[in-house]
């Protein structure tokens, strides 16, 4: 039996309307959604492009910034000594790199806070695997790390049946 080729069996499906609309309302919302981590993300790439960039780009900020920076750096020598002499050692684009890698790490981290505190809460009264009762548990040295510096207090819960052995976390502030 031969089947006869009639030129449209590989073209994909024309974009109506309505999956347009679609495709730019899921993308609004996902830009939405995820608005602080895609900012942390182009601010910690361009704190990485700073720290190992090779171009002439740490000259025409130097120029720039000269006045302010030579200032500054001559006030750090002045009161600070051996601190200023490090800070002037310094250049400009390893400053900006750092700078902007802790800025993401500062976004990244409310970001995490703030999802952390508004996740679907699970009911805690019985384990999600095996239906048996939980009771608390002690907390891991990452989770006393991750309560102190998302300022949050974080509570262990372990299922009481032994052959399951889940382990969970709940935050509240």
């Amino acid at each position: 039996m031969q089947f006869a080729y009639n030129g449209r069996a590989n073209r994909p499906k024309p974009m109506t309307r309505d999956t347009l609309k679609k495709f730019l309302r899921d993308l609004r919302h996902f830009a939405r959604e995820y608005r602080a981590e895609i900012v942390a993300a182009i601010i910690a790439l361009a704190g990485i492009f700073f720290l190992f960039e090779q171009l002439e780009l740490k000259q025409i900020i130097w120029e720039a910034l000269a006045q302010l920076g030579v200032s500054i750096q001559a006030w750090l020598i002045q009161v600070g000594g051996a601190f200023g002499l490090f800070l002037a050692s310094l250049t400009v684009s390893n400053v900006l790199g750092v700078l902007l890698l802790a800025v993401a790490a500062v976004i990244v981290g409310r970001r995490l806070r703030w999802r952390m505190l508004r996740a679907n809460k699970i009911s805690f009264e019985q384990c999600p695997r095996c239906g048996r009762a939980l009771s608390h548990s002690h907390r891991t040295f990452g989770e006393r790390v991750l309560s102190r510096v998302l300022f949050i207090h974080i509570r262990g819960y372990r299922c009481t049946n032994l052959e399951c052995r889940w382990r969970g976390i709940r935050a509240s502030e």
